[in-house]
């Protein structure tokens, strides 16, 4: 599925993730940005290719507990940087089908008690695994 090769290091891509491997977004005409905010989620690196190393440690995180908020919470963290900021936050929820059907609010009390008022506030994992609940 690697289709990409970097310093002799092979390497997938968003679409060879997605697309190939798990078989999603199969026809033409597929949203780019659901395939890459999908891939992102084991793309670590934020650096747009899966190493065969990120792609174990995905696997890895398939096999914990909590699996599901720990990919959860790599899905927002779309900078990699182990925090989630409210932009990171409604940058996701803007591009899920979800949202487009029932719009969240993003100034709700809810948003406000995580991220504050001033929407400045960045959640660690244990806090956004609380934020799930």
């Amino acid at each position: 599925y690697a289709s990409k090769e970097k310093n002799g290091e092979r390497f997938m891509t968003p679409s060879d993730f997605v697309r190939s491997y798990l078989g999603l977004y199969t026809n033409s005409d597929y949203n780019p940005d659901s395939v890459n905010l999908l891939a992102g989620i084991v793309d670590t690196s934020k650096d747009g290719l899966i190493s065969f190393a990120e792609f174990q440690a995905f696997e890895g995180l398939l096999c914990v507990p909590d699996a599901l908020y720990k990919t959860a919470f790599q899905l927002f963290d779309t900078n990699g940087n182990g925090m989630v900021a409210f932009d990171e936050f409604a940058e996701v929820m803007k591009k899920t089908e979800l949202h487009q059907r029932m719009p969240f609010n993003m100034d709700s009390s809810f948003i406000k008690l995580y991220f504050g008022k001033d929407k400045k506030r960045l959640i660690n994992y244990p806090e956004f695994s609380q934020f799930l609940h």
